[in-house]
């Protein structure tokens, strides 16, 4: 369990916790022997694949079975990013109003400044992965012509008008939406709700096959059953429920927006990526990616019309 919360770890985010022994290294048994070229939850870029071929000659790959719990963990991982996040979400505010412990009515444009860091923390944690991934999967479907143009778009490192609009939409609502659910008075609610989200999506695509030998997809297709990431889904609902529960302050109509953003935000995730992934007949890192922020933002928007 050590080994796959570090490797999860590893995976989906850029906090080091032991990131050398087991993350970033070579395929696990019976997956392809070449470097992935990606080796993070999305851009499959150069560097990765010089980072992934030094990682290969400090020690053995991990195993499946220590890629598959790495998987099941991602809401861990996820939980972790989001609380450090909830963090400067809290700390931002106190600044702006001068009161730690008061009610913190955040004005909107203060909540606007706090709702920006803080999106700004989740991504500086997850070291831009996701958004790399919604950018190149962005990309990728705006592009005509068969899988493999998809295929070779995704690994293109440079990012073509329709990633940087997909990027650009993404930070201005994520911002936006969270800066009202602050104003409404459950902001620490919708940043962890939406940030366990992405996570939760991430799960059910893996419950796809591979759309090609080698990258992260290789390392997790059908890494989850169905049955397990209906299973998460269910248990990490409760995570928004007991966060409404706690907050003195939180409406019953808010509460249930909340807690029914996990779902909805994951079932928009996999419309939208369900024309990309049927094109090139599987997922990708960058796929998993797109999944992860497009599941968060839905969140967002459910949890700021929120009563």
């Amino acid at each position: 369990m050590t080994s796959a919360l570090r490797l999860s770890f590893g995976l989906f985010t850029i906090l080091p916790i032991d990131r050398s022994s087991d993350a970033r290294k070579s395929p696990p048994t019976g997956a392809a022997s070449d470097p992935p070229p990606k080796t993070s939850a999305t851009g499959e870029t150069a560097t990765d694949r010089e980072q992934t071929e030094s990682a290969q000659q400090s020690g053995p790959a991990p195993s499946a079975s220590v890629v598959r719990r790495a998987v099941l963990l991602a809401p861990v991982t996820g939980l972790v990013v989001a609380t450090l996040a909830a963090v400067v979400l809290f700390a931002v505010r106190a600044l702006i109003d001068g009161d730690v412990w008061g009610s913190m009515a955040t004005d909107p444009p203060g909540a606007l400044v706090a709702a920006a860091l803080a999106i700004m923390t989740v991504e500086l944690l997850t070291g831009g992965l996701h958004l790399d991934g919604l950018a190149d999967t962005a990309d990728a479907i705006a592009v005509r012509g068969s899988a493999h143009r998809s295929l070779a778009v995704m690994k293109d490192s440079a990012s073509g008008p329709m990633g940087v609009f997909a990027v650009v939409i993404f930070a201005v609502l994520a911002t936006s939406t969270l800066a009202v659910a602050v104003t409404r008075g459950h902001g620490t609610e919708a940043l962890v709700t939406a940030v366990l989200a992405g996570r939760v999506a991430i799960l059910w695509g893996c419950t796809q096959q591979a759309a090609r030998p080698d990258g992260l997809g290789a390392w997790v297709s059908g890494s989850v059953s169905r049955v397990q990431a209906l299973a998460l889904t269910v248990a990490v609902m409760v995570v928004p429920l007991v966060l409404g529960l706690l907050d003195d302050d939180a409406r019953l109509g808010a509460t249930i927006a909340v807690v029914a953003a996990i779902p909805i935000g994951v079932a928009t995730a996999w419309l939208a990526t369900l024309s990309i992934r049927r094109r090139i007949a599987g997922i990708t890192g960058d796929v998993l990616g797109a999944m992860a922020q497009v599941a968060t933002v839905v969140s967002l928007v459910v949890t700021a019309l929120a009563p």
